[in-house]
Parts: structure tokens; C-alpha cells; sequence
């Protein structure tokens, strides 16, 4: 079958506007990062990098620890937008609530040595964490 010009140009013209809908609907994901672009960070949020600093690196039971996750970032966020909640003790149960406040201090009551972990969130649902331990000498 041999199609004459007008008709091949407005074949040609259907097949353009169909894969450009395809595109723009999110059919073709070619740039998709498999999750079919529905996924809460959505399919190119990269994590953000979780950093902290603990201030001193040791104390004691009377030491007043303070904490900095301000060196925390993100690409896709801005760092006052990130937000951090602790987990204190390494029991994988956070202690804190989400907040965009990055620092925090704790003390802790019994001796002993703690894996602190930080985990941050930016503002499309994607989390990093980090961890350090925190030796703690009786009073």
C-alpha cells in the first residue's frame, strides 16, 4: 500500500501528537526510576545527606550533650525546609518529633555507650540518617 503525501504528512502529524501525549501523561518512562512516578519522593528526589555533630564526643551522666544536624542537605530542598527527629538510645524507636529546628541537646541518665542517630527528611517524603556513638561515664 502506498500512501500519497497528505495522507503520509498527517499520519506522520497523529504519530507526533500521540507520543507527545504519551510523554507529557507519563506513558513512557524512560526517565522513571521504576517506581512508575508515584512514589512519595518522587522519581527524581535523590535522599538528603544526614550529617551531625555531637558536642562533647564524651561525657558524663551530668554532661548536657548538644547536638548539630545543621551541615545536613539535600539537592531538591532547601536546608531550612529539612526536617530532623532523634533516636537517642539506637533502639530504632525515634524520640523526638519531626521538626526544622536542627539542633537539640540531651542528657542521658545512665552510664553506658549509645548509638545516636539522626534521620532528616526533605520535603518530598525522602529520608537519610546518620549515626555516632556517645560515651556516657557515671557522675
Amino acid at each position: 500500500m502506498r500512501l500519497r503525501w497528505p495522507c503520509a504528512l498527517l499520519l506522520i502529524v497523529a504519530l507526533t501528537a500521540l507520543a507527545a501525549v504519551a510523554y507529557v501523561s507519563g506513558c513512557d518512562s524512560s526517565d522513571d526510576n521504576g517506581t512508575g512516578g508515584d512514589d512519595a519522593a518522587g522519581p527524581d528526589n535523590a535522599a538528603p545527606t544526614a550529617v551531625f555533630t555531637v558536642t562533647p564526643a564524651s561525657g558524663t551522666t551530668a554532661t548536657n550533650f548538644v547536638f548539630n544536624a545543621t551541615a545536613s542537605w539535600d539537592p531538591e530542598t532547601v536546608s531550612e525546609a529539612l526536617q530532623v527527629r532523634w533516636d537517642w538510645d539506637g533502639d530504632g524507636t525515634y524520640d523526638t518529633a519531626f521538626t526544622t529546628v536542627k539542633t537539640a541537646s540531651h542528657r542521658f541518665t545512665t552510664a553506658g555507650s549509645y548509638r545516636v542517630t539522626v534521620q532528616v527528611r526533605d520535603s518530598y517524603g525522602a529520608t537519610g540518617t546518620a549515626s555516632r556513638t556517645v560515651v556516657v561515664a557515671a557522675s
